[in-house]
């Protein structure tokens, strides 16, 4: 049994807003609703947003006065935006089903294998995809790792000794309880069978108790007109195994190779790819301490591949049997472990909202005793509501000393994981271990819930577009560049922008010429500005730089495009700090970043105030 944790027990799913009428008329999306409509619903706002609207009004030209610093007279051009702040599509619809179609029209995730009918819960991430994907990682390893003193990390082998899982509890414990229907031989697991055929919160029920309310209920998934015959509970072991080296014929031997070069050894051991990367971690604790000669509270870190034989994998990359985990290993004293505990839970969770997670979105829950791991004596969920159901985004654990423990015997003289503390007068003790782990794929499926958005451009034409409001530093590129015109001198230019500033950002450049269709394919990726060159380019030596949620506009001289994209990008950094919580302050310093706009609520964290803000610096030095 889970709990939720203050302040966000009394929160609910988020709920449909109300409608939002164009010209008194449903909107296209409002009449169409249903879960098979939404590859056209999505093709309709790209045909709509990029074939039938003309290119938005170029503003009018501005005097080719300038100061003596190159700014024109304007300065910021104030687009006018006839469009209302509500998305068109609520939160509650953007399910998994619309995530996943969404992503494959835009080349962010595809199904796996799809030319030979796919493979279930297997996905293949895109060009936009594995660039959001890898910039996740990267902002969790410079804020989790490099900005650290306290952190180190490594990088351990997928397949490891079969007694590590023997000693860790996973070849015992890492199960989850299945049913099969005696009628049509599928599987199930047995919790989330309750929760899709009767709705039921599993989490409460004993697994008897589960069993008994799907006995009472009788029907099975597959439909068929009679009643089903549930088999026993099965206990289903989540490893995956594998064969590692050269085989016998029989199958039980293993190789010289894999038996330490005795072919006659004993049987066979049964290898298994990792189901977490955090053995890999505490199996290396004392080469760690002894190569590195740090001392403790001290956390190692990894990003790495995990795989895991879900029954039935579901939800898009929710659950998936091959998956991606950040994870952190702190050690630290058995008796600050509960202190560290509750700074990482504080400190993940203003790492997820900082970096574009909607507030109303994100939830803590504890876990009761009953449904801890056999590992740990606490945990807490970050979980995200994901449009349709409530799911687990981060998990934060408090483990003690279980691993290191469960391991130790087999270290030199069963003494190589204790730690001798000389700021404590030499205390000898086994440290205790806070984890916080997360899959990079829950994660990034939570940000793209949080970013994907329809509006109203213009009521009037009835103009809708699609945009991903991305935090700017996960944005596949931070920069497109555009240009107005199919004109040499004009491609030129936009060329030289780009060599000039994409050796800093991962940017994009579209020479299309079709401005407005431009805007709308980058809104929809989530690139946070595009640089245009026009006509006026040559005459007063700016640029517009348009804004991605706003989309106003701003003339910018071209010598300084570079330094004031390059501040307004630095500006919008996480400023966490687990030093803060010594001092009594917040974690988290919100001062000056970026948020999402549903979490900006006076207008000052968005990109383009922060542009503004840096256009003003400039002008005035």
């Amino acid at each position: 049994m889970k709990r939720l944790l203050p302040p966000f027990s009394s929160r609910r799913a988020p709920t449909k807003p109300s409608n939002l009428l164009l010209n008194n008329k449903p909107t296209f999306f409002q009449t169409h609703h249903s879960i098979h409509l939404l590859p056209l619903v999505l093709a309709s706002v790209h045909f709509y947003s990029t074939k039938n609207t003309p290119p938005p009004p170029q503003p009018q030209p501005q005097p080719v006065a300038t100061d003596d610093k190159g700014f024109t007279n304007a300065g910021i051009i104030e687009k006018p935006r006839n469009s209302s702040s509500s998305s068109l599509i609520p939160s509650s619809e953007i399910t998994p089903s619309f995530l996943s179609s969404y992503c494959k029209r835009r080349g962010l995730i595809f199904p796996n294998s799809s030319i030979y009918g796919g493979l279930q819960g297997q996905f293949d991430f895109g060009p936009i995809g594995t660039q959001i994907k890898k910039n996740i990682k990267d902002l969790w390893w410079r804020d989790f790792v490099e900005s650290r003193l306290d952190m180190l990390s490594v990088d351990t082998s997928v397949i490891m000794h079969p007694q590590v899982w023997q000693e860790s509890g996973h070849l015992n414990c890492f199960t989850d309880k299945a049913i099969r229907c005696n009628v049509c031989q599928a599987m199930f697991r047995l919790d989330h069978l309750l929760k899709d055929k009767l709705h039921l919160d599993a989490d409460n029920l004993t697994p008897e108790q589960m069993k008994q309310k799907l006995d009472d209920y009788g029907q099975c998934t597959c439909d068929k007109k009679v009643p089903s015959k549930w088999s026993e509970l099965l206990d289903f072991n989540l490893l995956f195994e594998t064969n590692f080296g050269p085989i016998a014929s029989l199958g039980d031997k293993v190789s010289s190779a894999a038996n330490g070069g005795n072919a006659n050894s004993e049987k066979a051991h049964r290898f298994f790819l990792r189901p977490e990367t955090a053995q890999g971690i505490i199996t290396n604790f004392e080469n760690v301490i002894k190569t590195t000669r740090k001392k403790l509270p001290l956390g190692v870190a990894q990003v790495g591949k995990a795989f895991r034989n879900e029954i039935a994998p579901r939800d898009f990359v929710f659950r998936t049997r091959e998956f991606e985990q950040m994870e952190i290993e702190y050690f630290c004293h058995p008796n600050d472990s509960e202190q560290w505990y509750k700074k990482w839970i504080e400190f993940c969770h203003a790492w997820c909202l900082s970096h574009g997670l909607r507030r109303d979105h994100v939830r803590l829950v504890e876990h009761s005793p009953e449904s801890l791991s056999h590992y740990s004596v606490a945990c807490t969920d970050i979980e995200y509501h994901y449009g349709s159901f409530w799911g687990e985004m981060w998990g934060i654990a408090n483990r003690t000393d279980f691993d290191l423990k469960a391991h130790l015997p087999h270290t030199k003289k069963g003494k190589g994981f204790y730690y001798v503390d000389v700021d404590r007068k030499n205390e000898r003790y086994l440290p205790h271990i806070v984890e916080p782990s997360v899959g990079v794929e829950r994660l990034f499926m939570a940000f793209l819930h949080s970013a994907y958005r329809e509006e109203v451009v213009d009521a009037e034409k009835n103009t809708i577009r699609a945009v991903l409001q991305l935090h700017p530093l996960l944005a596949p590129y931070k920069v497109a560049f555009c240009s107005l015109v199919k004109k040499d001198e004009i491609l030129d230019k936009t060329f030289e922008l780009y060599e000039d500033i994409g050796q800093f950002f991962c940017c994009d450049i579209d020479t299309s010429g079709k401005i407005g269709a431009a805007y709308r394919r980058q809104d929809e990726i989530g690139t946070p500005l595009c640089v245009t060159v026009d006509f006026e380019t040559f005459e007063d030596h700016c640029v517009t730089i348009r804004e991605r949620d706003s989309m106003e506009q701003v003339r910018v001289p071209v010598k300084h495009v570079r330094e004031i994209v390059q501040t307004v990008f630095g500006r919008c950094r996480f400023r966490g700090n687990m030093r803060r919580a010594h001092e009594g302050q917040p974690i988290l310093d919100n001062s000056n970043v970026w948020m999402h706009p549903d979490n900006d609520t006076d207008g000052t964290h968005s990109l383009i105030h922060f542009l503004k803000e840096e256009l003003a610096s400039v002008k005035s030095k």
